[in-house]
């Protein structure tokens, strides 16, 4: 059986890449992941999404993280340029990310 390998990238600022992001309720996004591959953004949200809903129930915000999760919203997949994402100061790091890691995680205001 062949061994299975990771997808390799070489990302520059014209690549396309996947962005998700998520918010609570009555909020602006508060949490973003750009990906390699639509699969990934949707699985790094996805994460940071149970990950908040947690850390709510712990700090006692909510009972249960099932309740938290229901005050979550996220935006779907979208498909742009990495450059129409990262600022200059942004995209080396961006770039770097992605090659090594297949995400990015950037900063949300």
């Amino acid at each position: 059986m062949a061994k299975r390998t990771r997808k390799s990238c070489s990302c520059n600022a014209n690549s396309t890449v996947y962005t998700a992001s998520a918010w609570w309720d009555q909020s602006d996004p508060s949490m973003q992941a750009v990906a390699i591959t639509a699969r990934k953004a949707k699985a790094a949200i996805g994460k940071m999404i149970r990950e908040a809903a947690r850390s709510a129930r712990d700090d006692e915000s909510y009972r249960t993280i099932r309740e938290a999760e229901g005050d979550l919203h996220w935006s779907g997949v979208h498909t742009f340029r990495l450059s129409d994402l990262a600022n200059a100061r942004e995209l080396p790091g961006a770039i770097q990310d992605l090659n090594d890691g297949g995400i990015w995680y950037p900063e949300t205001p």
